[in-house]
């Protein structure tokens, strides 16, 4: 089988990033619609976005349409509190429309549009990723102990999960994918946890190690029950934050897709920025990269994303950073640059790339390297 066979030859149609500016005109009882800007309509089932100019916005606001689109039903990355924190003031995503999504406006005095439609000060910039399941039409899991409400797009292997915790110890949920993940977050929603995430290349025992959307090296923690997924079921201990009795969850799972998504494992090389520190292949020209020091205690998550020039006028190879994970706006270092093939880091900072530290990584394709028909990607 030839490496282009397979391949998705349109990424857009399955995942899209998104960049705009807030301009207030959302109202409390009107949306404002945005419109992606890819080469595909994509009606969103998972929609992730940030306010990157004013602090106080806090991190990115999940939106899923397994859970639904209003006022209450966001999750933020950097709190372990239920949904829609602080949502009635400063805003919400309300819709999520066949090419695009609406968001609409809260009730606070000065602040109702902040999270996603502040127009002060020429407008805020807003930072967002968009995966199609779905569409929003569900089914019964019975894979596992658990039975789960799945959405899928099995042909870029990503699915949203939901379910009901039973507290056994051991059990598990289906995911639906019809292959292992490789990558997946787990939220409680219906009470206070923390978000926990599994990655195969966290450590050379990954079913004994996990992650959370925090500066924190990865834990050893037997939430997984010291065994991985397979291709039906993810599994888990009865740890409140995967499988609590009578308590809901979400979660998230993706798994390699050749030509679109990638998730892996480099080394740090300590070089500086006179020189670009480490090269990942992906095979495809990345849309999106998120990146994590798992050795070290102090780096957070990080999130490059290839519409950020077109605001900031910057190089192609001059990549703003956000956090994923804590409060606070743009950050100008971390630089990172995508080519046809992957992407390329170039500081030295923990966080980038520390001589011989480990580190993970989640991407999604703007185009293959090579499309089925041969026709090769380009480069920014």
């Amino acid at each position: 089988m030839a490496w282009k066979d397979d391949v998705i030859d349109s990424p857009s149609e399955k995942f899209q990033t998104f960049q705009y500016r807030g301009n207030s005109s959302s109202t409390e009882s009107a949306d404002r619609n945005l419109t992606f800007d890819g080469y595909s309509d994509l009606q969103p089932d998972l929609v992730i976005g940030k306010n990157i100019d004013t602090a106080v916005t806090g991190s990115p606001k999940w939106f899923d349409s397994t859970r639904g689109a209003g006022s209450g039903k966001g999750l933020a990355s950097d709190l372990t509190s239920g949904p829609g924190y602080n949502e009635s003031t400063m805003g919400w995503l309300n819709a999520f429309n066949s090419d695009g999504f609406g968001v609409r406006a809260g009730d606070g005095n000065g602040n109702g549009r902040w999270f996603w439609d502040r127009g002060e000060g020429g407008g805020d910039k807003y930072n967002v990723a968009a995966w199609k399941a779905n569409g929003g039409t569900t089914s019964s899991n019975t894979d596992g102990a658990i039975t789960s409400t799945v959405q899928v797009d099995a042909d870029a292997k990503f699915s949203i999960v939901s379910y009901t915790g039973n507290s056994n110890n051991p059990s598990s949920v289906g995911h639906g994918l019809g292959v292992k993940p490789e990558f997946y977050i787990i939220r409680q929603y219906s009470a206070g946890n923390a978000w926990k995430i599994y990655h195969s290349h966290s450590a050379s025992d990954p079913e004994d190690h996990v992650l959370e959307f925090n500066a924190n090296a990865r834990e050893n923690n037997a939430i997984w029950n010291d065994t991985g997924p397979t291709s039906s079921v993810i599994n888990f201990t009865d740890h409140g934050a995967a499988n609590q009795s009578g308590q809901t969850y979400i979660a998230y799972c993706w798994s390699t897709v050749k030509g679109y998504s990638s998730f892996g494992r480099c080394m740090g090389s300590g070089a500086t920025t006179s020189g670009y520190n480490s090269y990942v292949w992906c095979g495809f020209r990345p849309a999106m990269v998120w990146y994590k020091n798992v050795e070290n205690g102090s780096s957070h998550w990080l999130w490059w994303h290839d519409k950020w020039n077109r605001l900031y006028g910057r190089l192609p190879d001059q990549y703003y950073t956000t956090i994923i994970n804590a409060n606070g706006a743009n950050y100008t270092g971390f630089n990172a640059s995508f080519t046809n093939s992957g992407f390329r880091v170039w500081d030295s900072e923990a966080s980038v790339g520390q001589d011989g530290a480990e580190y993970i990584y989640a991407a999604w394709a703007a185009q293959p390297f090579v499309t089925s028909s041969g026709v090769p990607g380009t480069a920014y």
